[in-house]
């Protein structure tokens, strides 16, 4: 039925082909109309913009029993068909001369009704019984707005094929439902004591229960254009669409549509009159140009910083257990009682789906900025846990004294607790002070920033025990590079930039002001960096921007260093050494101190756990910026120290790290609690 209204469309376009081409051939290669003359030929593509407006036919096929929580016997819907209403406002871009890119911003009517005949046998109003049938109906009105983008190719100049997807959100999701017996006419239901219930049953409306929050089609189509003035400027733009829903229309059923329709549109496609030509004096001879010469060399680095060469660049995959840390507080800013914005909020929906499995891709400091969403979970999951949050400020200026904004920040944490997670007010006990019992160093603006927050404890450790994932983990080899730009100028240089690159994809780019270092170092062993380690077996890429003092912008010759991948199913398809690796992170040791706290001492715990004789481990210490370099430096190795003897690792395996090299961003203060760690890398060989 639909391939037959298709072909009568096709045909009644080439119809229109034939006669509008013999009609308008007198304008077809010509850039003068009506002594106008235009930039632009009558045919050649350039921006437009119209509107649309079509009927046609929305075919349901659906594959569940019944909606959620309405009443139904249903054995089980599967097809329907309903009238398609639509229309859009849309602007076209040219890419080329045959290509377009068209957005349009419209409404769909997916609107139908999905039925299923059921034969039964069916008492009538004389008393007795027949074998009869009734028909399971639900009459679901729906329709969206919608953004499409379509690719339009042109066959000729006025016929277009269009293909693309559409996307949308529904602004209207209702149904009605009933069961009606159809056969025979004196047919009704009963009840188990044989009362009559009348011909229908099981009637019910309202929103369509679980409906999805995206309405997602793809579509084809094609369209012929029929110019309506001589300069070719208004087109009346005759058009058939087909489209097919690849998201169901509820969440967890199956429920789509194909849609075929045909209307009208008219587009309005602008050209540029020629202005007329000026005669202009002769040019003044040009200035001598500044000179602009530069080029970027690419280096790797060994474990002692020492330069050397690169062949290639080898990235193995590696299946990979890794533990984010908790911290319990929440910070605020300068004399406020705001939760900062950073800290995740989510719509119902994705409390409803919030899972720990969906971690696995998410860095630690963005599984910290979840941690009230974490926490709410968690009480959830655990009745038996409550917390007891304690406010604190800075002690200094507008916040000196000031517990009654201490107790304010902890009522926002409770506040957003019972509010978005529907926790037990009475589980939750607020406490305030002025500075937190230990708090950070009072002598540094990092430290009095640190001292506004909310600490949150627990009387069970399963509150804030660490979020544990599995991913996989890209190692690269060599492990560390160093660019080196090399720029000559003679007025200096603006801005610059390093891009790399694979398959002229960009991933890292490194960017400043005025001269460039001598050298730029990258070390995509860091958690930041993963998301940037090469991932195909293409070169990487490489060049230096430069930009001058006058504005002259020299981009240098692309560069290339070959890339080897040997990604997890290889190894496994052709039987190859394999290992696992465990990444554990310990924070929150108490000022100046290189103890093990007890939460510290659970985490060390798990990784002793996974240590097997053939393990090879890493323990490294980290710092933040605030203070000293070098004491921090010393401190931050006399924590890995203290992991090392916990784990019975010897010390040659363990490693410190100053201000040098920062884990995440020190300018905020969970960055640096975050970076005053010890990170724990154990590789085991997969038997």
């Amino acid at each position: 039925m639909i391939m037959n209204k298709l072909k009568i469309i096709i045909v009644i376009f080439l119809t229109l082909y034939v006669n509008n081409n013999n009609l308008f051939t007198q304008s077809s290669n010509s850039t003068v109309t009506d002594s106008v003359e235009y930039l632009q030929g009558p045919w050649q593509t350039r921006l437009n913009y119209g509107l649309t407006g079509a009927v046609g036919i929305n075919s349901h096929f659906a594959d569940f029993k019944g909606l959620e929580g309405v009443k139904s016997c249903c054995p089980g819907y599967e097809t329907g068909s309903g009238l398609n209403i639509n229309g859009s406002l849309f602007m076209n871009i040219p890419l080329s001369q045959d290509l377009e890119l068209s957005t349009r911003l419209g409404y769909y009517d997916l609107s139908g009704v999905i039925s299923r005949e059921e034969s039964t046998t069916i008492a009538n109003l004389n008393g007795g019984s027949s074998q009869g049938s009734f028909e399971h109906s639900i009459d679901a009105t729906l329709a969206s707005v919608n953004l499409q983008l379509l690719l339009a190719y042109r066959l000729t100049d006025q016929i277009r094929i269009n293909a693309g997807i559409r996307g949308g959100t529904f602004i209207s999701n209702t149904f009605k439902q009933k069961e009606q017996i159809t056969n025979p006419s004196n047919g009704v239901f009963t009840d188990v004591n044989g009362n009559n219930l009348g011909r229908i049953r099981n009637q019910a409306e309202g929103d369509i229960p679980n409906i999805s929050a995206i309405e997602l089609a793809m579509m084809g189509g094609i369209s012929y254009d029929l110019p309506l003035n001589s300069s070719n400027t208004i087109f009346l733009v005759p058009e058939a669409m087909l489209g097919y829903n690849v998201t169901s229309f509820i969440n967890n059923f199956g429920w789509n549509a194909l849609t075929l329709s045909g209307g009208i549109g008219l587009r309005f496609a602008p050209r540029t009159i020629r202005p007329e030509k000026v005669k202009l004096p002769p040019p003044p001879p040009p200035p001598v140009a500044p000179k602009l010469d530069a080029t970027v060399i690419a280096l790797a680095l060994d474990e002692n910083n020492n330069e050397r060469s690169v062949s290639t660049i080898k990235v193995e995959e590696f299946l990979m257990n890794r533990t984010h840390p908790l911290l319990p507080y929440v910070f605020f800013d300068d004399n406020s009682n705001d939760i900062p914005k950073r800290y995740m909020r989510l719509n119902q929906t994705e409390k409803d789906d919030f899972s720990f499995k969906n971690f696995y891709k998410i860095k630690t400091m963005d599984v910290y900025l979840n941690i009230l969403n974490i926490l709410g979970k968690r009480l959830q999951f655990y009745p038996q846990g409550n917390i007891t949050l304690i406010g604190c400020n800075s002690d200094l200026d507008a916040e000196r004294g000031n517990k009654v904004l201490s107790q304010q920040r902890a009522e926002v944490v409770k506040d957003f607790l019972v509010r978005e997670w529907g926790i037990d007010s009475r589980r939750i006990n607020i406490e305030y002070r002025n500075l937190p019992e230990i708090p950070s160093n009072l002598k540094e603006q990092d430290g009095i920033e640190e001292n506004r927050r909310v600490e949150m404890v627990a009387n069970i450790s399963q509150l804030f025990e660490p979020v544990n994932v599995k991913d996989t983990l890209r190692i690269s080899n060599p492990p560390r590079f160093r660019f080196k730009p090399q720029i000559f100028t003679t007025i200096g240089v603006k801005d610059w930039k390093v891009i790399t690159s694979q398959d002229n994809k960009e991933l890292k780019v490194f960017s400043g002001t005025g001269a460039p270092p001598e050298k730029i170092d990258w070390d995509v062993t860091l958690e930041n960096e993963q998301e940037y380690v090469p991932r195909l077996d293409k070169p990487l890429q490489y060049r230096l921007v430069v930009t001058d003092n006058d504005n002259k912008i020299l981009d240098s010759p692309v560069q290339t260093l070959p890339v080897q991948q040997l990604t997890i199913e290889k190894k496994i398809d052709e039987v190859l050494d394999d290992k696992e690796i465990d990444k554990f992170a310990i924070i929150g040791f108490n000022f100046n101190k290189s103890d093990l706290s007890p939460a510290n001492m659970e985490i060390a715990t798990s990784a002793k756990k996974r240590l097997r004789s053939s393990s090879v481990v890493a323990i490294k210490g980290y710092s933040d910026r605030i203070g000293n370099n070098e004491l921090n430096k010393k401190l931050a190795l006399e924590r890995a120290y203290a992991v090392a003897n916990y784990l019975g690792i010897d010390k040659k395996f363990v490693k410190s790290y100053g201000e040098d090299q920062l884990l995440y961003d020190n300018t905020l203060p969970e960055g640096r609690f975050y970076s005053r760690t010890v990170t724990i890398d154990i590789e085991t060989p997969i038997e």
